[in-house]
């Protein structure tokens, strides 16, 4: 097996640390901003891993090892459980981890339809796309393709990494008031705005190139919370109305706002969004700036470049 996986293992956990750090230091609250470190956490590792190997040969020698590494994987060789050793053990409980938090986020995008034996109610079609467009204005986007199910089951989402749409229940219609629909389409128009449908695949796809690593699998989860945060932050601005968003949250998830939030038995993301508007819609976040940015990346890539 080579040694380099429970390297990049320890540097992943690394980055994510650091990554985490670094936002509480500053401070930062814009979910977009938060998702810039958090892509850096999950991107640098793997891809810097075979840059140092070539271009840093010394890195493998024992003086380098010895003296400057903060984390040397191969001392896991020495190691062992039983017959089995300890580098090999870390590895595969690693990989059994990771995939099971790929596959699990993965199954419900591919199961992901939409269906109506029926045409949906033209008062319902006509005032969704209403709204879409007049949300689709607000953020200085061309309305996204709209369309309405004659489902009685309650849903709103974006779909379409080319093309985005927004698809729309007729039971989401019936359930939410009209502020609670306009919160639910604002946050389903920002996603198509800013192409979060684009990057969410893309994540997914780089977490299948790493399918092995649990630290990246949740890594990549995070950040797609992150874009769900933003959308949310976009959807209060556009609307003015916290209130509605977390109500509309509340009755797509089915999740009771007072009884199951917070310290419900079963958590999901939608309680971690809920107890996040509750505190109110929040005002338009300072920036981190490119400095930040480019210093949080050299953070997390000279930590890589010292565990081997």
């Amino acid at each position: 097996m080579p040694e380099a996986l429970p390297a990049l293992l320890i540097q992943s956990a690394a980055a994510a640390g650091l990554g985490a750090a670094l936002l509480a230091l500053w401070k930062v609250s814009d979910p977009r901003e938060r998702l810039r470190v958090w892509l850096l956490a999950l991107v640098l590792p793997p891809v810097l891993a075979p840059v140092f190997s070539s271009a840093v040969p010394f890195r493998s020698g024992p003086a380098f090892r010895e003296h400057l590494a903060l984390f040397d994987a191969s001392r896991w060789q020495d190691l062992s459980i039983g017959p089995v050793r300890l580098d090999v053990l870390v590895v595969v409980v690693a990989a059994l981890a990771g995939a099971v938090l790929f596959v699990r986020d993965l199954l419900p995008l591919l199961a992901r339809k939409e269906s109506g034996s029926r045409p949906a109610a033209a008062d319902s079609v006509r005032l969704v796309r209403e709204r879409v467009a007049t949300f689709a204005a607000h953020f200085g986007y061309a309305p996204p393709e709209v369309v309405v199910t004659s489902d009685d089951e309650p849903y709103l989402l974006c779909r379409g990494a080319s093309r985005s749409t927004v698809v729309v229940s007729e039971g989401a219609v019936r359930l939410l008031t009209a502020g609670e629909l306009d919160a639910a389409l604002a946050h389903e128009v920002a996603h198509a705005a800013w192409g979060h449908v684009r990057l969410g695949w893309a994540l997914m796809g780089a977490r299948a190139l790493v399918v092995w690593n649990p630290v990246a699998q949740i890594l990549g989860r995070t950040a797609v919370l992150e874009l769900e945060r933003a959308a949310d932050d976009a959807a209060i601005r556009a609307t003015g109305r916290a209130e509605d968003l977390a109500t509309a949250l509340a009755k797509l998830a089915g999740v009771t706002l007072g009884k199951d939030l917070p310290g419900t038995a079963r958590r999901t993301p939608a309680h971690g969004r809920l107890e996040r508007l509750a505190g109110g819609p929040g005002d338009e976040f300072p920036s981190l700036g490119s400095l930040r940015v480019s210093l949080a990346g050299a953070a997390v890539a000279l930590t890589a470049f010292f565990v081997v």
